[in-house]
């Protein structure tokens, strides 16, 4: 069943649990490159090195899943990693949460041990090639006090699952747009740092926030039209120096990336209707796509918008 204390706009179907292991289908290749995708930052990289490929398949190798019951939930990942060999596509793996794993279009529960986020994060982290110079060693010493107060955070919640009607009339805006630039995080304070007080006194959510600006370039205009062909659309998380907030139900935005979005607001910062829901990314057959869920011909999607 569907714990909507934790998860967020999922739903339920029927099926028979089954126990798997976790990479098991990777193990039968021989991975030379994983594409990784950080759904805290935004960051995504590429890991080429051997031993920490193996590392990281060996770590993940260890959870023994069942097959979840949900057919989709609406939310982002904490890493999205798709494993290769040479140039062909094995497997994508994305760690939902410390008890949920995403494989290959299927969800799976975590029943044997959590995943230690921090832990996979580290890992992953330490497989990217830095070349420090005398610099960096500086720069790194003279930032450790500031590093130890550093701020780490996920949000999640409950979220109401939105039909295509309903995504259409709650919106103020519908547009087919492209992705022209992803603004640096920033604090809601005037300056964008995070505002002056230590970590345990912030109020995030409420009165303290991380929120990231992404310039949309229009294409056209589905519902109303905010008579611009350039405007901003805001969305909470972020990561500003060494404090990260990550949202589940938020969308994620990549440059040059086309997208279906649904909007509300009168002026621009617009923000996403329904969060997560509100945002597909329009292929180049022609399909819309939203994360966790089958593609949609575009043409279908317009016209119910446009009904």
């Amino acid at each position: 069943m569907c714990s909507t204390a934790i998860i967020s706009g999922c739903i339920s179907k029927e099926s028979e649990n089954t126990t798997v292991t976790t990479v098991n289908d990777i193990d039968d290749h021989t991975i030379t490159k994983v594409y990784v995708w950080k759904g805290l930052s935004g960051e995504s990289f590429n890991v080429d090195d051997k031993d920490a490929i193996e590392g990281l398949i060996e770590y993940l190798d260890k959870y023994i899943l069942e097959e979840a019951d949900l057919e989709y939930m609406v939310g982002g990942s904490h890493y999205d990693m798709v494993f290769y060999s040479d140039s062909t596509k094995i497997s994508i793996v994305s760690i939902v949460r410390s008890d949920l794993m995403y494989i290959d279009g299927t969800y799976y529960e975590v029943n044997n041990d959590l995943i230690n986020i921090t832990e996979i994060g580290e890992l992953i982290d330490s497989s990217i090639d830095v070349t420090e110079t005398d610099d960096d060693n500086l720069d790194a010493e003279s930032t450790s006090n500031s590093k130890a107060e550093s701020l780490s955070m996920d949000i999640s919640g409950e979220m109401e699952a939105l039909t295509f009607e309903d995504l259409t009339s709650r919106s103020d805006v519908v547009l087919i747009g492209k992705v022209k630039e992803i603004l640096p995080a920033r604090w809601n304070t005037p300056d964008g740092e995070r505002p002056d007080k230590p970590v345990e006194e912030l109020d995030i959510g409420i009165d303290d926030m991380i929120y990231t600006d992404i310039v949309i370039q229009v294409e056209q205009y589905l519902k109303n039209s905010s008579g611009t062909g350039e405007f901003t659309v805001r969305v909470e998380g972020g990561t500003v120096g060494n404090d990260s907030i990550w949202v589940e139900d938020n969308p994620s935005f990549e440059p040059g990336e086309k997208v279906l979005l649904y909007l509300r607001g009168d002026i621009s910062p617009f923000s996403v209707t329904g969060g997560f829901q509100g945002k597909f990314t329009i292929t180049e057959d022609g399909s819309a796509i939203r994360l966790y869920e089958k593609p949609i011909n575009l043409s279908e999607l317009t016209s119910m918008i446009n009904d």
